[in-house]
């Protein structure tokens, strides 16, 4: 089995007048000329998809970016959501482009799969992927060929998961992108926070 180097976020979402305590200490540091610019025909690194984070304003937006660093820097990518027990697809590439009808994509949790593996132990999953029962369904999604060994990476809040990250790459050595898919998924969960936040924000 993988070893779980999966981390949860290091703080939980701050209580309210924690929250005022640490913007304070923020607002203090930044400096007026911070301004992030468009960034056109450039790597899409671990660094620049962290810029396209910070100007979030809804949870596609998380989608678009994560699945944007996933789709330039692996064959295949899919994101995933998991709500009330199944796993729906949310965004996809392949050779940097979206795979058709990968939106429609629904597995309950009951169901045995690689997906319900990653869900329930709350670590991730590198190895590979049966071509059998629900994993079927999964690989005929992604579309051909099948892959030979895949990376599921579960995005926890509060010790709960509510999306994973998946990736396939006959020439990449898996084993090597844990730590790269495990700081996007850092980074993005960060990103639902700062969303959870502005929305208390605008409700108070």
């Amino acid at each position: 089995g993988s070893e779980q180097i999966y981390e949860k976020p290091a703080t939980e979402p701050a209580q309210p007048v924690a929250a005022a305590e640490v913007v304070e200490d923020e607002i203090e540091d930044l400096d007026d000329d911070d301004l992030i610019e468009e960034l056109e025909d450039e790597e899409i690194t671990l660094a620049t998809t962290a810029q396209t984070l910070i100007g979030i304003t809804d949870r596609n937006d998380v989608a678009d970016a994560v699945i944007a660093y996933l789709g330039a820097n692996y064959t295949r990518a899919a994101l995933f959501m998991v709500v009330a027990g199944q796993v729906t697809g949310w965004r996809s590439a392949k050779g940097g482009q979206p795979i058709p009808g990968f939106e429609q994509f629904q597995l309950p949790l009951s169901e045995p799969s690689v997906l319900k593996t990653a869900v329930e132990s709350n670590s991730f999953f590198l190895g590979p992927v049966p071509q059998s029962g629900a994993n079927l369904a999964l690989t005929t999604f992604l579309g051909k060929p099948a892959p030979q060994s895949a990376l599921l990476m579960p995005m926890s809040m509060l010790g709960r998961v509510v999306g994973l990250i998946y990736v396939d790459d006959p020439k990449a050595d898996l084993s090597e992108a844990v730590v790269d898919v495990q700081q996007l998924s850092s980074k993005a969960l960060m990103a639902f926070e700062i969303l959870i936040l502005h929305n208390k924000i605008l409700r108070v």
